[in-house]
């Protein structure tokens, strides 16, 4: 079977929405053709739910054991809710596609599932200190309700060999590159709650293409908490509609640039050296973000929404000299909806855009290597490609490289020590046709203990949490 029908489902950290992809993944040549799919908004009690167990988590210093023995911490109630709602979308989706004569739902092989960021401590913010990832959501659970195989934890396997855990999207970028060699050297620029960047370019020394990638840092995070706190709890600002309003505050700007994402050493993330990845439950909000401080709502709004852009834009700095810097610029995700921020990035990209004056001589020096060719910065549905839904196929897209034992992160990515596959199988509790089939897989090429499959402290939580060393000896 040289085709495998694959879901692949992400719930990302601005806890709006489930997105679900139905997609059709060549084993051999990696083209992935999207076939249907479907996103459900998060309800409150469910995203008001995860944000608690996310500040009870920190509370506890990340200690699973402590989460759990808080008489704060209901992590089975928000658990099972959220389950319940993966459970939903993705049965949604393949009533859709059924509905669709787009397939027979005994025809599905394989779900990857990313489940949900609720703390992310990787070796470049760890400090020196054991690393570690939390994520929520139970494979087992989701394989016995749809009786589909699922893969997930992918994060923990590359976390347990040394790396960030993080990101997971250049694999896919390259398997999407293969597809559209015409792209040439590319910029896959990814915005959600926290952004990231796969630079697929060619070695100007060796001639080779080379890909990288690790997470810009906050993206639509302190917009979607003014937002949240201050305008009576609305997710985001559409369209940009207010930030439209406001002023471009550089003050504001040099402190969020400085202070709001910080390691444990001090080190101002947004300086460090890939690889590199974040997570939002160590992001600062700066004293000037508040209100009492005294700039208008519009202003503050409006500097969130330029930090957005300016944190991407400032992030080319870091493609080593040896790489070509990209002339495409390949926008997907979420963040870049807001026509604001896709604005500024393009007019930061041209010299039409403001940059601090202490970042001047870095940009300077970029601007020199920059293409002579044109430079194009457009959304992924421009090559037909779905914006919307790329984090979601990057998992249906992992769930069948876990299954050919194909490694999905490499050292140029995530700094793994050597190429990693990740994610662990569940079968569902009773035998299906997609049972057979995965299982015919995995036997081919013989990948089943490729990933390590122990060591989970609670089946609702993913392996690579704090104090996985102990629990692996």
């Amino acid at each position: 079977m040289d085709k495998v029908k694959s879901i692949g489902i992400m719930t990302g950290n601005s806890l709006d929405a489930v997105d679900v992809v139905l997609s059709e993944i060549d084993i051999k040549t990696n083209e992935v053709k999207q076939l249907c799919e479907m996103s459900y908004y998060f309800p409150a009690e469910i995203s008001d739910g995860i944000r608690k167990i996310r500040l009870l988590l920190k509370k506890n210093s990340y200690n699973i054991e402590k989460l759990t023995a808080d008489p704060d911490c209901n992590l089975t109630q928000v658990h099972n809710a959220y389950m319940r709602r993966i459970i939903e979308t993705v049965n949604a989706l393949i009533d859709k596609a059924v509905a669709g004569n787009i397939i027979k739902k005994e025809d599905i092989d394989v779900i990857g599932f990313h489940g949900q960021t609720l703390g992310h401590f990787p070796p470049s913010i760890a400090d020196g200190k054991d690393s570690y990832t939390v994520q929520l959501g139970d494979g087992q659970v989701l394989a016995n309700a749809l009786k589909i195989p699922v893969v997930y934890d992918f994060r923990s396997d590359d976390i347990l060999n040394g790396g960030e855990g993080a990101p997971l999207a250049p694999m896919y970028d390259c398997h999407l590159v293969k597809q559209k060699p015409e792209l040439g050297s590319v910029a896959f620029c990814n915005a959600g709650n926290t952004g990231n960047i796969t630079i697929i370019a060619k070695n100007v020394k060796t001639g080779k293409t080379e890909v990288l990638g690790w997470d810009t840092g906050p993206f639509n995070h302190f917009p979607d908490y003014l937002m949240r706190t201050e305008q009576d709890n609305e997710p985001y600002d559409i369209d940009g509609v207010l930030g439209k309003k406001g002023s471009l505050d550089t003050k504001l700007l040099t402190s969020m640039f400085a202070e709001s994402a910080v390691t444990r050493s001090g080190e101002n993330f947004l300086l460090a050296k890939p690889p590199k990845s974040s997570d939002p439950s160590w992001y600062k909000v700066v004293k000037e973000l508040e209100p009492k401080y005294g700039i208008p709502f519009v202003d503050r709004l409006r500097t969130a929404e330029f930090y957005s852009a300016y944190t991407f834009a400032y992030t080319l700095v870091m493609i080593p000299e040896n790489i070509e810097v990209p002339s495409t610029y390949i926008l997907c995700g979420g963040g870049w909806k807001n026509p604001i921020i896709s604005e500024d990035f393009y007019n930061l990209l041209t010299g039409r855009g403001v940059y601090l004056p202490q970042h001047l001589p870095a940009i300077k020096k970029l601007s020199k290597r920059w293409p002579k060719t044109n430079l194009q910065v457009v959304p992924a549905d421009k090559f037909g490609l779905s914006s919307k839904f790329m984090e979601a196929n990057v998992f249906a897209d992992m769930a069948v490289c876990r299954l050919t034992g194909t490694p999905y992160t490499v050292p140029a990515t995530t700094g793994v020590k050597e190429p990693t596959v990740c994610g662990v199988i569940r079968y569902p509790d009773e035998n299906t046709p997609a049972v057979e089939r995965v299982k015919a897989i995995v036997k081919k090429y013989k990948s089943e203990k490729l990933t390590r499959d122990e060591g989970f402290v609670d089946p609702q939580l993913n392996r690579a949490v704090k104090g996985w060393k102990k629990r692996f000896k």
